[in-house]
């Protein structure tokens, strides 16, 4: 055998021993942890996205939150319900423009908790009023069934009279994760037919969010952003005349 045959051969032994040294003695504890960690880590996130331990699902399912969770997450605006879910539709209409007219204000204007209801408030009195056709008054009690077109009419055509300020307010309050609807009947001591958004809160107490009045066109110089019928500056009444208090 040739002298540098010989040399090259026990050079290549002595790369494999290594090798094999390294991975028995020094490579195993070395690298065990941070493959076990990593592994722990993406199966943790896949068990609280899922309720599953196969990393190869991580990007096909969708995050879970804490119950009613409502805030931005990479730039988009997200609610869930009471399982943690996402919802399908943040306004509960299943329109889909208007879900996405909403999402929009809440990631740009808005902002999620505890001031967004005012900032929502201060954008959509801020459009500016149009006098339009009322609703019939037979079809007040069922505000869902007209209001999401009313108020996608305040998203897309920048003008607005008291329907479209207080369905748009309605369903931006209940994205935000309020108990909303919108109320209609009359107002002011002759009467007017109008519509405003109510609020309730979990202590049972209700709160008035009236974008028309606060209006320039109105009595803007007035807070009615979630006030009481009692402190409200005018009086309200239901499709029958009995006074809201």
């Amino acid at each position: 055998m040739s002298l540098a045959r010989f040399i090259m051969r026990n050079l290549v032994r002595g790369v494999i021993t290594t090798l094999v040294l390294l991975l028995v003695l020094g490579g195993t504890d070395a690298l065990s942890p941070v493959e076990a960690d990593g592994l722990a880590a993406i199966q943790s996130l896949v068990g609280k996205r899922a309720n599953v331990h196969s990393s190869t699902e991580v990007a096909d399912v969708e995050p879970i939150y804490e119950p009613f969770f409502v805030g931005i997450v990479d730039g988009e605006f997200v609610r869930a319900d009471e399982n943690g879910a996402r919802v399908a539709s943040v306004t509960g209409t299943g329109v889909a423009e208007l879900d996405t007219a909403v999402e929009q204000l809440i990631v740009e204007v808005t902002g999620t908790g505890d001031d967004a209801l005012r900032r929502a408030y201060d954008y959509i009195r801020a459009v500016p009023y149009q006098t339009m056709s009322p609703v019939p008054e037979q079809e007040w009690p069922n505000w869902n069934d007209w209001a999401p077109g009313i108020a996608l009419q305040l998203f897309e055509l920048g003008e607005a009279n008291c329907y479209r300020y207080a369905a748009a307010m309605t369903y931006v309050a209940i994205a935000l994760g309020y108990d909303a609807r919108v109320q209609v009947g009359y107002a002011s001591h002759n009467l007017v037919v109008h519509a405003w958004c109510e609020v309730t809160l979990p202590d049972g107490d209700i709160r008035i969010i009236d974008c028309s009045l606060g209006n320039d066109h109105a009595y803007p110089d007035f807070d009615w952003c979630m006030v009481t019928y009692e402190d409200a500056g005018v009086l309200y009444f239901d499709e029958n005349l009995d006074q809201y208090e």
